[in-house]
């Protein structure tokens, strides 16, 4: 719609990987409803598009508002999978694949793709890049290659089952060398955390969903992985309305190429002080990273109180102490439910 009126709708196309672009003038078929056609293609092919508008004045817009630099895709010859399993498929053209492949693996810029939800979803301009460890992330060849975990990030305006930010990840850890730590049940994530859902411990939710790249089917099985920020304390501490959550992390330094870490230091509850005796936050935030800030992200006042209460040396008052700060039942339940599933990759697993 334009308050000058509409003028010309136009869909220009290209057929990757060629840079010609063919346009298609499109009709009014409804009210402000406009339809054009890109000719079929033989499987595998993929087409990439955005829509130019004038209104009678001759001004111009765009979708997406910076094309060429983003494009929408459509790709030929995907099939639907039979089952109650979501699918979830992502293209990107020749030329995001080629940026993929060669720049720093453990990049956070988003590269862009379209995205499909079955077979009548539709999202465009969906950012995209590799997620998980950076433990894992040298290891990654591509979008292709070797199994990889992936991080969508959806437009604003366009959320994805209401969340803009997707972590999908393949069940367990397929990438270790040692064979014991694989699960090929690919269920025992998904048991532990209805267990630990049937015991009222704060618990995430995970969703099977079949994942296919490019047309390419990614691991027998993903899990849609719901992450742990402020939705997650809304929902299993509706009444706390002053708390924060943290995440554990490893504090790592990376080299120029940005291509593997050079140290690592484990997140810890210890004691550090700064010469006048004091806690400094800069020495726990690379360790515990704020996941839901209420005021300044600088703030650690409480939980530095946990830091101080866990230092305590007399102990009788640390067992009155560390009683009346933490609900230790339901942290050992928490610890519990990882050990049940062998993930000696969680915070308080040495202990």
């Amino acid at each position: 719609t334009d308050p000058e009126g509409v003028g010309t709708v136009q869909l220009k196309y290209r057929l990757d990987p060629s840079s010609t672009l063919t346009t298609v003038t499109m009709d009014a078929i409804g009210a402000g409803i406009y339809a054009g056609r890109i000719p079929g293609q033989a499987a595998d092919m993929v087409a990439a598009f955005h829509i130019v508008a004038t209104d009678t004045l001759g001004a111009a817009s765009m979708f997406p508002n910076d094309a060429p630099t983003r494009e929408c895709l459509v790709r030929w010859g995907e099939s639907l999978p039979g089952g109650g399993i979501g699918t979830y498929r992502f293209w990107f053209t020749q030329a995001t694949r080629t940026t993929w492949e060669t720049r720093e693996p453990q990049s956070n810029e988003t590269l862009d793709s379209t995205f499909v939800y079955g077979d009548w979803r539709v999202i465009y301009n969906a950012g995209v890049m590799y997620s998980g460890s950076p433990f894992h992330t040298p290891l990654n060849t591509g979008p292709m290659g070797v199994p990889c975990d992936y991080q969508l990030v959806m437009p604003a305006d366009d959320p994805m089952l209401g969340e803009t930010d997707l972590i999908l990840a393949p069940p367990g850890s397929p990438w270790g060398s040692n064979l014991s730590l694989l699960d090929y049940t690919m269920i025992c994530e998904q048991t532990i955390w209805w267990m630990a859902h049937q015991m009222g411990v704060p618990s995430l939710h995970r969703r099977f969903v079949r994942v296919f790249v490019n047309g390419q089917l990614r691991n027998t099985i993903f899990e849609d992985t719901q992450q742990p920020a402020g939705e997650f304390i809304r929902e299993w501490f509706p009444g706390d309305t002053g708390g924060q959550l943290f995440k554990a992390q490893d504090w790592l330094e990376f080299p120029d190429t940005g291509n593997d870490f050079l140290s690592d230091v484990r997140a810890t509850l210890e004691k550090f002080v700064t010469t006048g005796g004091s806690l400094p936050p800069k020495r726990y935030r690379w360790t515990w990273a704020p996941r839901t800030v209420k005021g300044s992200v600088n703030d650690f006042t409480n939980f530095f109180t946990l830091v101080e209460t866990l230092a305590l040396s007399d102990s009788n008052l640390f067992g009155t102490q560390v009683d009346g700060l933490i609900d230790i039942e339901s942290w050992f339940r928490a610890m519990a439910v990882h050990r049940i599933a062998g993930n000696w990759d969680s915070w308080g697993w040495a202990f």
